[in-house]
């Protein structure tokens, strides 16, 4: 009957450690900061006063922690959204490893060690190894060798690798990237394609500039329902202007095997360059804070479960002629429909569209990304925008996130956007509000196309 420990919010893993018996747990946040405890007998962690080192909810910075036994290690959601433990390494493959306690990031697919009493925490700006997949566990042998579990069964193995620099002629501009021709205008270099889409991934209010570059020769698969494909080498990119302020050019590269690698530049005060981040920033622009990502962070929307690249899809391109233009350079695989024959999105926020097909598209760009199946949330759900109300597993539906104190709240209740954790979670303040990330500003008129939809729902069919 006796309680060990107390005091701990989700500890997702936990091991003992073979040498000395330490126990280790990772303990995934709420909304900001993830941890890892060496849990002791009696301790209490925190939850649900402290969410890591700092007081919960954010804005109340009045919790006592005298007492509390507060994390041996943290980072914050610009590095990754959902700690998995491991195992403090024992084993005689990588001596450099030898009593590091080895954790990762669920959604970013990136691993750390920290050698506990030999070394301060990691700042986790480095990591320590990669998985291939979204790291669900990990394993340990007999001789004290580790292995990742990754999220659909496969099992990896840590091995020694000589790290990779950021190659010498590494573009530190976006001026240097040759991509536009005039880097003040944002003229495209030859080769460099503008495109749009019709339903917009939120970004705390930014107007997006978006650009294509297909490697020499390279081809798009099409698909008319999903996503479509693109050969190693591409690259996307988006420039964000907040008002009249530039702030950000962001490169997504594919990667072989279809794995994105993200890039971001932060333009100068006079717009006329921007030059490479190391991690994650921000900069004040009076009305609200521009957040920027770690290269790590980008990892959590481009999923691997959605095709790591967003957007690009044929409901989405399909106005303004720009699937017939892609087809007239033939720059698909094969033979695609004209576009008068391919099924488009409405605009969410055009009043005149069906108020369901609306709401659908917005989910599909800004949710579906995560809540799919197979996706890096714990929660179940699928809002890709075909499947049906009933079956995404939201409608009618009690939270297993929280209710957030509605009684009688659904993820989705019919009829009353009011008792919605769904809506509800996109008008909230951060940590909490939906998606998790470029959300600091509250995006009004898609939570009002949201709200509208579920009060005019008659029910989940």
């Amino acid at each position: 009957p006796e309680i060990y420990a107390w005091g701990m919010r989700n500890a997702w893993r936990f091991s003992f450690d073979r040498l000395n018996g330490n126990l280790w747990a990772a303990d995934v946040g709420q909304g900001k900061i993830e941890e890892v405890d060496i849990v002791q007998l009696g301790a209490n962690y925190g939850w649900r006063d402290m969410e890591g080192t700092k007081c919960y909810p954010p804005w109340d910075p009045s919790c006592d922690k005298s007492g509390l036994a507060l994390p041996v290690a943290e980072y914050d959601h610009t590095v990754g959204v959902s700690i998995t433990g491991g195992y403090v390494y024992r084993g005689k493959a990588i001596p450099a490893l030898y009593g590091a306690y080895l954790y990762a990031d669920y959604s970013t697919k990136v691993g750390f060690a920290f050698k506990y009493g030999e070394e301060p925490p990691p700042d986790h700006k480095t990591p320590a190894f990669t998985s291939p997949q979204a790291v669900s566990s990990f394993g340990e042998d007999e001789a004290g060798e580790v292995y990742v579990v990754g999220y659909s069964g496969s099992l990896y193995r840590i091995v020694a690798k000589n790290p990779t620099p950021m190659p010498a002629g590494f573009p530190k501009t976006v001026s240097a990237t040759g991509c536009f021709e005039s880097v003040s205008a944002l003229k495209p270099a030859k080769g460099v394609l503008p495109y749009d889409v019709r339903a917009p991934l939120w970004s705390d209010g930014a107007k997006k500039d978006r650009h294509l570059v297909l490697p020499e020769g390279g081809k798009i698969g099409f698909d008319e329902t999903d996503k479509w494909t693109f050969p190693s080498g591409t690259r996307f990119i988006k420039t964000f202007t907040v008002g009249a302020t530039r702030v950000e050019t962001r490169f997504l590269v594919v990667q072989p095997g279809g794995d994105l690698r993200g890039y971001s530049y932060r333009w100068n005060t006079a717009a006329t360059d921007a030059t490479l981040l190391d991690g994650a920033d921000s900069r004040d622009l009076g009305a609200q804070v521009w957040q920027f990502p770690s290269r790590q962070q980008c990892g959590a929307c481009h999923t691997t479960q959605s095709g790591a690249v967003l957007g690009l899809e044929t409901r989405q391109l399909n106005f303004d002629g720009q699937i017939d233009a892609l087809a007239g350079a033939k720059l698909f695989t094969g033979p695609v429909p004209a576009e008068a024959a391919l099924p488009a999105f409405p605009d969410p926020l055009n009043a005149a569209a069906d108020i369901t097909a609306r709401a659908r598209a917005y989910l599909h760009s800004n949710c579906a990304n995560c809540h799919l199946p197979d996706g890096p949330p714990p929660v179940e759900m699928d809002l890709r925008y075909d499947t049906a109300l009933k079956w995404t597993k939201a409608c009618s539906i009690t939270p297993k996130a929280g209710d957030m104190g509605i009684f009688g709240a659904k993820v989705i209740a019919p009829g009353s956007a009011a008792k919605s954790t769904l809506y509800q979670r996109m008008v909230v303040g951060p940590p909490e509000r939906m998606p998790p990330l470029g959300s600091s500003e509250l995006d009004e008129p898609g939570a009002a196309v949201i709200g509208a939809w579920i009060d005019q729902l008659g029910g989940c069919n």
